[in-house]
């Protein structure tokens, strides 16, 4: 292709101060189209370094860095000073997008896509969500294969010596990573999470606080890495008070196989175990009434199912705090008093946070923890059902009204 032929010009660049990309991204785009279009054939010579700075009226430097980006990319090689296309077959629109790869669809996962979509829609990217439907194996194929490939991507992470694998390959060959809702010790990998040590910490202190006794653990401690937080930071507010020994105060539901392949932790089977769970709490102590901290709302769910079989009331005899403040919180029949985490903001940070590493902008691997609210309802503060006339105690109805009041302050 002589210099007459070649099709690019300063038009095909933003150059207003608000732009979405830096100018070398916008070259490498350019070129990448393209090429993607036909226009330069695997081995092809493209345009010299003078001539791409000619055409775009641009700086050499701004120049090499396009290039540099198309190199990493493998769309180009070089070769002495010239510059050809890539013998193997370019990168689809993927290499150029923001991906977020879930393992299941669910509340938690929708939010984080929610803010991560509106984070691409704002700095002029397309935003890819893949579903690897649970399958580890699906989610190495996504990552390994050379065709369509991905630069770099958020997920949430899984502590499996296949998943780890799978990273610290993705990672040896250049991609860019972020891990939302919790990191993996010993892995160099940016993230994003709530800060799930305070909440759990606020959510056990408003407990100890408020009724004379200890509180007891419900859930997992370990798996995912968020509820590993979540117990530090319910064992760190136990410790405050004084108490010793923490085992004792732990009752944890084991983990299911499909819970561990990444599936839905609502699920009827899930729930159910909670529910046995907290069966063995309240036949394992006797004394009234019970504080509880569960590690996510679901497990607070199968404490409420337990508690009539044993002739307990929530808000009475049993008073429990969830984490996650899912929308079921307030309408159950006893309103569950939870930490509330921004998941469509963990998402929108995570986005950032690879957009940048994307551009080069940033190198080293950072961690962000966002702030956590604790939305504190009926479920720990409790009511009674005798009017305040009588007894000189709020009504249920007064109670709702405290309660809902207590909501709205900020931690």
């Amino acid at each position: 292709m002589t210099s007459d032929e070649i099709q690019f010009s300063p038009g095909q660049l933003n150059r207003n101060s608000g732009k979405s990309k830096p100018l070398y991204h916008q070259i490498g785009s350019v070129i990448h189209k393209a090429i993607e279009s036909g226009q330069y054939q695997p081995g092809e010579l493209l345009p010299s370094r003078a001539e791409l700075v000619r055409c775009f009226c641009v700086e050499y430097r701004t120049v090499n860095a396009a290039l540099d980006l198309l190199e990493q990319e493998g769309i180009v090689r070089f070769e002495d000073k010239d510059i050809r296309v890539a013998n193997k077959p370019p990168r689809t629109i993927l290499n150029n997008s923001l991906v977020y790869i879930h393992w299941v669809r669910s509340l938690f996962h929708i939010s984080i896509s929610e803010g991560g979509r509106r984070f691409a829609q704002e700095a002029g990217m397309e935003f890819v969500s893949l579903d690897v439907s649970r399958s580890l194996d699906h989610f190495a194929a996504i990552v390994n294969r050379q065709e369509h490939a991905v630069s770099g991507f958020v997920v949430m992470p899984w502590d499996f010596p296949d998943f780890r694998k799978v990273i610290q390959q993705a990672l040896d060959r250049k991609m860019k990573i972020v891990f939302v809702d919790h990191d993996l010790p010993g892995m160099e990998v940016s993230s994003v999470s709530a800060d799930h040590y305070t909440g759990a910490y606020k959510a056990t202190m408003h407990l100890l606080e408020r009724h004379d006794g200890p509180v007891y653990y419900v859930g997992s401690t370990s798996a995912p890495g968020s509820c590993r937080g979540r117990y530090e930071g319910w064992a760190a507010a136990m410790a405050d008070h004084g108490f010793v020994d923490l085992g004792v105060y732990v009752y944890e539901t084991p983990r299911t196989d499909k819970e561990l392949s990444g599936a839905l932790p609502e699920s009827a089977e899930a729930i159910n175990l909670h529910k046995s769970t907290a069966m063995k709490l309240f036949q394992a102590v006797a004394s009234k009434p019970y504080g509880i901290f569960t590690s996510a709302d679901n497990v607070a769910r199968g404490v409420y199912e337990a508690a009539p079989e044993m002739k307990l009331m929530v808000g009475r005899d049993i008073f429990i705090a969830g984490y996650g403040d899912k929308p079921f919180c307030t309408k159950l029949p006893v309103p569950l008093t939870s930490v509330f985490t921004d998941d469509e903001k963990v998402g929108y940070e995570a986005m950032r946070i690879l957009y940048n590493q994307l551009m080069g902008v940033a190198s080293n691997p950072i961690h962000r923890v966002l702030p956590v609210d604790l939305r504190i309802r009926q479920s720990s503060i409790g009511f009674t059902t005798i009017t305040q006339k009588m007894t000189g105690k709020p009504t249920v109805q007064a109670a709702r009204k405290t309660a809902l009041m207590a909501e709205s302050v900020p931690e």
